[in-house]
């Protein structure tokens, strides 16, 4: 006889819902299985491993989700998850979850918990070693659950071992206050993690999560990562991929790239405790956007750090939020006047009264390097920038910039200069000059020429007002605006700019 329990009832004696049916017992429980349905005990010293192994097995083989009565499992061997594997590639296959029910995994040894894996003749096997792609999954979910181990002793092994693990597949919700290493994740590409926090508070060598392979197209978010050398670390490329709400405290560094960055954002980052530098970039960077992030500095410590390479794009946005003991110079390690060509670094709104506010100390400058701070001075809004205005006028283009700070010098005398500017003159010219000259000692020239008639004067500004001075004149050279000058001593350099407004 076939027994029969009655029709959906959600409020457990009200109405029953229209359209709903009875069911057999049977057809009810297969709706999902339960680990202590193939024997798991969950009282927390029995070693469940071989239970839940069996458990898993069942429920890929029938795509039926596995669900953990919340309880403590010990367990003494590697839990393998089978390949859930879709022929066209079109993620039409059915999920499967495996659903830790907030329960907790008591590790009975130095291993790993959840290891991806595939059928190897028969018998089910890791996956690592194989080649990337090779037995890949999609449409799997591995979620909620914590680990500990008896009288709270740390392991190596890392909590989860995935490889290939691709559209459609989540992993989230796992803490361990246990392992030196919470996740190492192989070639997963359009895959979620979310919410895997790492709360180990003794320090270890290593890095507490690895990325090998190539990531692609992943959301990366809601991480802790504590007390490591590096909380993550990237061997493999990175293509589209988010890396949002992490979190950084007491580590060294914060995320290591060790190959190229095709396309990544990282915001919304907590950086705390870190004593060496946040984000390191070991190779090329395509595109990097790096913005909305709390950074607390301790001393000595930089916030982004990139390769001696060329084309390297990266750029940190003005809303990242700076504390802690930090200069500018702690937001870039290194600059180079030789390497990269897309480095941005927009600076926070600031406000002042002193011009001198407006100079970007020489030390952050390189050519590749470009510096980008709004400042308000007396009510006005304005940019502090050290990147070069090429100049124009009605149009026409000024090709001042085919030479270094667009002027070259000729030393006539020994106190007499002539700049060849290469700004195309016209009788209504508008030229500024910033130029440092060294002499006997260094003088500074700032000021500008209002009107290119012949001898036009040079308007300096001074400390406390405009005053006229003839240190400077203006002549047409071939069609080009050429300043003649004098000051005591030998010259030995001219440096600054010379720009048509």
């Amino acid at each position: 006889m076939t027994t029969l329990i009655p029709k959906f009832d959600l409020k457990n004696g009200g109405s029953t819902p229209t359209g709903a049916v009875n069911r057999t017992i049977y057809q009810k429980l297969s709706d999902s299985i339960s680990v202590k349905d193939f024997g798991a005990t969950g009282n927390g010293t029995t070693d469940d491993a071989a239970a839940i192994q069996t458990a898993i097995k069942y429920a890929f083989a029938n795509n039926v989700s596995l669900i953990f009565p919340k309880a403590t499992y010990a367990i003494g061997t590697t839990l393998l998850i089978p390949q859930n594997f879709a022929a066209t590639f079109n993620g039409v296959n059915p999920i499967v979850t495996v659903e830790g029910g907030d329960s907790i995994f008591n590790m009975l040894s130095d291993i790993t918990l959840f290891e991806s894996a595939y059928y190897n003749a028969g018998v089910l096997t890791s996956n690592f070693g194989t080649a990337y792609d090779s037995h890949y999954s999609v449409s799997t979910i591995l979620q909620n659950f914590s680990v500990v181990t008896p009288a709270g002793a740390q392991i190596t092994s890392p909590v989860l071992k995935i490889q290939d693990w691709h559209y459609g597949c989540e992993i989230r919700n796992i803490k361990s206050g246990v392992n030196q290493q919470m996740m190492f994740s192989a070639n997963n590409y359009g895959a979620m993690f979310d919410t895997i926090q790492s709360f180990l508070q003794a320090p270890n060598a290593g890095a507490r999560f690895v990325f090998s392979g190539s990531h692609n197209l992943n959301k990366f978010s809601n991480f802790v990562a504590q007390n490591s050398v590096t909380a993550y670390r990237f061997d493999g490329p990175l293509t589209a991929c988010q890396i949002t709400n992490m979190s950084v405290e007491g580590c060294t560094y914060g995320f290591e790239f060790n190959s190229t960055v095709y396309d990544a954002n990282i915001e919304n980052c907590y950086f705390e405790g870190f004593t060496g530098t946040a984000i390191v970039f070991g190779n090329y960077v395509d595109a990097c956007l790096i913005q909305n992030n709390y950074v607390a500095f301790t001393a000595g410590s930089y916030f982004v750090d990139y390769p001696l390479l060329p084309g390297v794009n990266v750029i940190v946005a003005q809303n990242n939020s700076y504390q802690g003991t930090y200069t500018e110079a702690s937001i870039l390690k290194t600059v180079s006047a030789t390497y990269s060509s897309g480095i941005i670094v927009q600076r926070p709104l600031t406000s002042t009264s002193n011009i001198a506010d407006l100079i970007i100390d020489n030390t952050l400058i390189s050519n590749n390097v470009q510096w980008e701070q709004p400042i308000t001075m007396a009510g006005i809004l304005t940019k502090k920038t050290n990147v070069y205005a090429v100049g124009q006028y009605a149009g026409k283009y000024s090709d001042g910039l085919t030479v270094p700070h667009g002027f070259s010098w000729t030393n006539l005398s020994s106190g007499t200069i002539q700049l060849n500017t290469k700004i195309l003159y016209t009788n209504t010219l508008r030229i500024y000059v910033n130029i440092g000259v060294e002499a006997t000692g260094s003088t500074l020239i700032k000021g500008e020429f209002i009107g290119g008639y012949f001898g036009a004067t040079f308007y300096e500004y001074g400390a406390s007002a405009v005053t006229v001075t003839t240190t400077l004149n203006l002549t047409n050279v071939g069609g080009y605006a050429q300043i003649n000058g004098t000051v005591s001593g030998t010259i030995t350099n001219i440096y600054g700019e010379i720009r048509l407004i």
